[in-house]
């Protein structure tokens, strides 16, 4: 899964689908304009297979002066909130079926600004539960491995290429993945992301972008 012509695939991505009307560069840009993300989201086996078709998702993202808000829709009614600081760190994550609301804690401050500073980071990382039951407990790194352009819809963003692992426990079972994600900074939001662990890659692919869409709450 994780050869040498998998990350070169992705290298080609340089520039995304031209779906949707022009985007207003300026106000993504420079104001705290809400907008969403569309998604192509593709899964495949450890063996390369494909797991069904390839899926449409979303992800809603609200700026705020010091906190950003995305919500991730899989579905009516379905999705999943989550507030951080900065990128990359969660402070707290909202699962809307079943209801339920878990914290985020870590090594290392969540409210730093580190795609920013790019540095590396080798830090751990603690998800609880309402009851503060621990979910996830783990080891994270995170390196940062240049940037790329990519456009959409005639708006150009330089991404920062972002790589992540988790090796720990989530919910009583061994945890080990790892995630290529760039990541938009005058965005806050991820325009390419793909997940990999022992048994599948998970690839999520800008389609559009638009101001234009249904907030889920």
């Amino acid at each position: 899964m994780r050869s040498a012509a998998f990350f070169c695939w992705a290298a080609l991505l340089a520039a995304f689908p031209a779906a949707g009307q022009p985007l207003d560069r300026t106000a993504l840009k420079t104001t705290l304009v809400p907008f969403a993300v569309d998604y192509k989201v593709t899964r495949l086996k450890a063996d390369g297979s494909p797991v069904g078709t390839p899926t449409s998702g979303q992800s809603q993202i609200i700026r705020r002066a010091g906190e950003t808000i995305a919500y991730t829709v899989s579905g009516p009614g379905r999705y999943i909130r989550v507030r951080s600081v900065h990128p990359l760190m969660a402070t707290e994550s909202y699962f809307s079926q079943p209801p339920r609301t878990r914290t985020w804690s870590y090594s290392i401050d969540p409210t730093v600004d580190y795609v920013a500073r790019r540095q590396p980071l080798d830090f751990t990382a603690e998800q609880k539960e309402a009851d503060g039951t621990i979910f996830l407990s783990a080891r994270a790194t995170i390196a940062f491995l240049g940037t790329v352009s990519g456009e959409a819809q005639g708006c150009r963003f330089e991404l920062v290429k972002v790589a992540r692992t988790f090796e720990g426990t989530a919910g009583g079972k061994s945890l080990s993945n790892s995630s290529e994600i760039w990541m938009s900074p005058e965005l806050r939001a991820a325009l390419f992301t793909r997940i990999v662990d022992n048994t599948y890659m998970v690839t999520y692919t800008t389609m559009g972008i638009t101001r234009d869409f249904k907030p889920v709450e």
